[in-house]
This record gives structure tokens, C-alpha cells and sequence, in this order.
């Protein structure tokens, strides 16, 4: 038995997987660029020593945080391997790797700019942040035929190979998030009621899709669902509407650092204590729990695809 009452605590985490590879067979994007390779069609940000990777990412506003956790992550990765020689590509060269980062303040306007000015200087676009600014460029990355890889959004459309060979995502899909979320509240067995938050647009609409497909035809119900504009200086009303269903659950699909915290928060005033799920971007303990002055064992639930140093589960793991 999970739950069995509103005021039921849980605590829990689904594992998804993770992996992260950088893989170049060919070398080459047939635009005639400066590239110093020998093949006739080298591609701008390659040569025989160095590839050159962009990044449009938040590293200013609301979603800074992540941005620039994501950029310097990478930053730091490369240049160990860098000053241990390089990276050997599918070509047999051995390259070292340039990383030149771009604030687009989760502005789609900003990242399309960004790709635009930089997109003939760079091999391929990698680990942006955000659906919207992803979309953003998405349809010019494919006329120009420049990769958009392992960018850091959960619309599976970066994922349809069969369309773009040109893209590809790196986290698990939204909907698969929200299932995994919803398929545990379905084992419980527990008629549970569910109040939902989330994002208007793909982000929020793919968590939603994919956690009302896993409890249909179950004992767990939506009683309220309400939604917000990422550019919402605040949610407060939507909370105080969905407190007032006393829910067991609340379903929080936001990707936006400070509504987050500000949710818990607010929960907390009204004095509305359901179980949560948060998503993989926004469930950070440092990040989110902490400054929200929220006890993981009050019932927050997320799920990961990623081996956190800060988990007492890895603490012992040989990556770590």
C-alpha cells in the first residue's frame, strides 16, 4: 500500500538510464566550408586537429541555473580530455574540442539568433536547454544540414530519426517521464485523486499525455487540471484553485526554477500537503528542495536518468 490517505507520505525514484556518447563517422556536412579536413566536403568547426561545438542555452533568467550547470559540465569534461590528448573520431583523427556557449535567456527568438549567427562557425549544435528555444532552430539545423544533438529537451520529435537524421535528443521523453510517474501511482492499487500544474506548451502537454495514458482505466483520478505561460511571473491563483481540491497528488509539470520553489512554498502557506512528482529538470535537492526549504521524505517523487554524486544510492558507485 502507497497511499492510502491525502496525508500519506512517500518518498521514491525511477531510474531511466543514462548515457551520453559523441560518435563521428564521416566528418562531413557538404556546405563547402573552411573546414581543414581532406575529403573535399569538410564541414565548418572541423579540421584535422579541432571540432568546434555550439551551444544556445539559458544562461541568463529563470532557467540560468540548469543552462549553465549543463555548460559547464560539458566544458569541464572536454577539457580533460583535451589536456589528455584529444578525442579519437570515427574518421581514426584525433581532435580536441572546442565549446563556445551562447545565452539565449530561454528565449526561442534569442536561440534561433544565436544559431543563425553562429551556425557557420560551429560542426553541430549540442546540450541546449529547453523545448521551445530547441524547436526554435530546429527546421533550419535541418535545411542546413547541422547537427542538433543531445540537446536537453524530452520532445520526441529530436528523436525521429525517421524524419531528421540531423537531430537527436539526449533525456528521456516527456512522456515517458509522466508514464513512469503514473504507472507507479496505478500499482499502488489506492483510489487516489490527482491535481495537475503544468507548462502550455510541448514540455507540459508531453508529461500530461504520457501520465493520463498510464492511469486510464485505474483507480486514480484527475479531479483539476490547470496550466501556466513560462513567462508567469507567478502561479499563485492555479495553486490556491487546485488546493482547494484537497488532492492526494499533485502532478507538477513546470520547468521554471523559481515557480517551482515558490509552488512548494505556497502549497506549504495554503496548507495543502499531497504527495508530489516534479520533473527530472526541476526535482534538484540543491537546486529546488533546499531553497524551498522542502524534506524529500515529505513525498516528493522524480525520476532520473542520471547517477547524482549527491545520491546516498551512488555513493559507492565506481563513476562517482
Amino acid at each position: 500500500m502507497i497511499l492510502n490517505s491525502r496525508k500519506a507520505k512517500w518518498l521514491g525514484t525511477v531510474a531511466v538510464g543514462s548515457a551520453l556518447a559523441i560518435a563521428l563517422a564521416g566528418c562531413g556536412r557538404d556546405d563547402g566550408g573552411s573546414g581543414g579536413g581532406d575529403d573535399g566536403g569538410s564541414s565548418p568547426g572541423i579540421t584535422d586537429e579541432e571540432i568546434t561545438l555550439g551551444i544556445t542555452t539559458p544562461l541568463s533568467g529563470a532557467t540560468a541555473g540548469p543552462g549553465n550547470c549543463t555548460v559547464a559540465g560539458l566544458v569541464a569534461y572536454m577539457g580533460e580530455r583535451n589536456d589528455e590528448g584529444g578525442i579519437e573520431f570515427g574518421d581514426g583523427k584525433t581532435r580536441t574540442v572546442d565549446v563556445q556557449a551562447w545565452d539565449d535567456a530561454y528565449d526561442p527568438q534569442k536561440a534561433l539568433q544565436n544559431f543563425q549567427q553562429n551556425s557557420g562557425d560551429v560542426f553541430a549544435f549540442t546540450s541546449g536547454l529547453g523545448t521551445p528555444t530547441n524547436r526554435a532552430y530546429r527546421d533550419a539545423a535541418i535545411d542546413e544540414e547541422v547537427p542538433q544533438v543531445l540537446v536537453q529537451t524530452g520532445d520526441p520529435i529530436f528523436s525521429d530519426q525517421a524524419e531528421s537524421p540531423w537531430q537527436l535528443g539526449f533525456v528521456p521523453t516527456y512522456m515517458n517521464e509522466g508514464a513512469a510517474f503514473g504507472e507507479l501511482l496505478a500499482e499502488s492499487g489506492d483510489d487516489l485523486t490527482v491535481a495537475i500544474l503544468s507548462q502550455n506548451d510541448d514540455y507540459g502537454e508531453g508529461y500530461v499525455e504520457g501520465f493520463k495514458e498510464a492511469i486510464e482505466g485505474t483507480g486514480v483520478e484527475v479531479v483539476k487540471e490547470l496550466t501556466y505561460e513560462a513567462t508567469d511571473p507567478s502561479v499563485d491563483p492555479q495553486l490556491t484553485q487546485l488546493a482547494d481540491t484537497e488532492a492526494d497528488v499533485f502532478f507538477n509539470a513546470m520547468s521554471i526554477t523559481p515557480l517551482v520553489i515558490s509552488s512548494i512554498e505556497k502549497t506549504r502557506e495554503l496548507g495543502w500537503s499531497p504527495s508530489w512528482f516534479l520533473p527530472s529538470n526541476t526535482s534538484s535537492p540543491v537546486a529546488i528542495l533546499g531553497p524551498a526549504k522542502a524534506d524529500p521524505e515529505d513525498g516528493f517523487y522524480s525520476v532520473s536518468f542520471a547517477k547524482a554524486p549527491q545520491s546516498p544510492a551512488y555513493a559507492d558507485d565506481e563513476d562517482v
